[in-house]
């Protein structure tokens, strides 16, 4: 009996080989759109801008995308789909990944070419391959984030925070990339 259970001891230590399985083969990270924190942007969204004309603001909005080696590219303008747009300036952030979670989107805007009053300012940022630099808009809603800041320029004294005389719009007058 002592032998058959040594025999069956030594045959389930010789069974109980450890198997390795291959490692599996992983695939880069696919693109994700960027996400703009909006509640860390700085100034934030929630506030008016009351400024002069000639003033210039420091726009820092933090930023997270799996950008797969394309470098993310926003465009600034005033009054973002009403007629009275104007495009102002484009803003570039080299590629990361959506683990690094200390990026920014920083850029500087002088309130110039505007008229007096209430005006939106408008950050639409997308990955470069989704950005038409000729129509300056992103060509995929799919691959986009947008902050929105409103501006009063040349504020009444009395009342900088106030929103009169904004852009509003009708259906037929908006349109969307």
């Amino acid at each position: 009996m002592a032998r058959e259970s040594l025999i069956l001891l030594a045959t389930m230590f010789a069974a109980s080989g450890c198997l390795v399985a291959e490692p599996p083969e992983y695939q880069p990270p696919a693109q994700t759109p960027p996400l703009l924190d909006l509640f860390l942007a700085d100034p934030p969204v929630t506030h008016v801008l009351a400024k002069p004309l000639d003033a210039t603001i420091d726009f820092n909005v933090p930023v997270r995308s799996e950008d797969a080696g394309d470098m993310l590219f926003g465009a600034v303008y005033v009054d973002w789909g009403f007629s009275t747009e104007q495009w102002q300036k484009n803003v570039k952030e080299d590629p990361s990944t959506f683990d690094d979670d200390t990026r920014y989107i920083d850029f500087p805007w002088t309130v110039t070419g505007v008229t007096e009053g209430c005006h939106q300012l408008t950050l639409l940022v997308c990955h470069f391959a989704t950005f038409d630099p000729i129509a300056q808009r992103p060509t995929d809603s799919n691959d986009q984030a947008i902050a929105t800041w409103w501006l009063n320029v040349e504020p009444d004294e009395t009342d900088p925070n106030s929103l009169d005389n904004c852009p509003t719009v009708s259906a037929p007058e908006m349109e969307m990339p």
